[in-house]
């Protein structure tokens, strides 16, 4: 991170713990003795009163102890920066994954709604997210976008995909094998799995290996251009 952005930060910090230490030792007790002497001793002096004192006396020490924690964790703390191998675009990617990457995968079931169901075999199905739990390698395999169909007339509820969405990572066969893991366990469980494609949704791109993976078929890789309408996948599922 920039030596300038550290630097205003830890600033702004000490700033807010000098301005609370201010207020608590300075503003409010001047404030309280002017008010005494404006009203009579009886108005102000009431067990009413000194709790509205005692709430904002106590929430000026919780800010003042919060402000220090963080400025003292910034003035001790080893930040991300050029030198540590992180270039500004991965510190913003990793800033911003926690919020942007919940939308995306929101995004990547919406196209799957829409332009992307005729990529399926099937019309039918609920679109949605989950989780498979993989008992021998004791984790919990994410999908970020599933299409299920329920069984009918005694048959079996049928997977019709299976997808990861990353928001700020460049997919690799990782992921794919994790979305292989996930359709080789949901079969194992009675679900129907033999047409069931596997989809990598990815706003950052795809690995080589990962794409010759794709054009193998049974596999979508999805990028922005596909998700706006600006191409479309040409991976063939089963």
């Amino acid at each position: 991170m920039n030596g300038f952005l550290i630097a205003a930060l830890r600033a702004g910090n000490a700033f807010a713990v000098l301005a609370g230490l201010f207020g608590q030792f300075v503003v409010i007790p001047t404030t309280a003795a002017d008010e005494v002497d404006r009203f009579p001793r009886d108005a102000i002096f009431t067990p009413r009163a000194f709790r509205w004192v005692d709430v904002i006396i106590g929430a000026s020490v919780v800010a003042t102890v919060l402000a220090l924690g963080v400025a003292g964790h910034l003035t001790v703390a080893e930040l991300p920066s050029p030198d540590d191998g992180m270039d500004a675009e991965s510190a913003l990617v990793a800033a911003t994954a926690g919020v942007a990457g919940p939308h995306f995968e929101a995004l990547c079931r919406e196209y799957v709604l829409g332009p992307g169901r005729t990529l399926l075999d099937t019309s039918m199905g609920e679109v949605g997210c989950g989780v498979v739990t993989d008992s021998r390698e004791r984790r919990q395999i994410q999908i970020d976008v599933a299409v299920v169909e329920s069984g009918s007339g005694g048959g079996r509820p049928a997977v019709a995909l299976l997808g990861e969405a990353k928001w700020g990572t460049v997919m690799g066969t990782n992921h794919l094998e994790r979305l292989q893991r996930a359709r080789e366990l949901l079969a194992g469980r009675g679900m129907d799995t033999t047409r069931c494609g596997l989809a990598c949704f990815s706003a950052a791109g795809f690995s080589d290996a990962l794409r010759e993976e794709a054009e193998r078929g049974g596999v979508l890789l999805i990028g922005l251009d596909e998700l706006y309408g600006r191409t479309m996948p040409t991976a063939v599922l089963p």
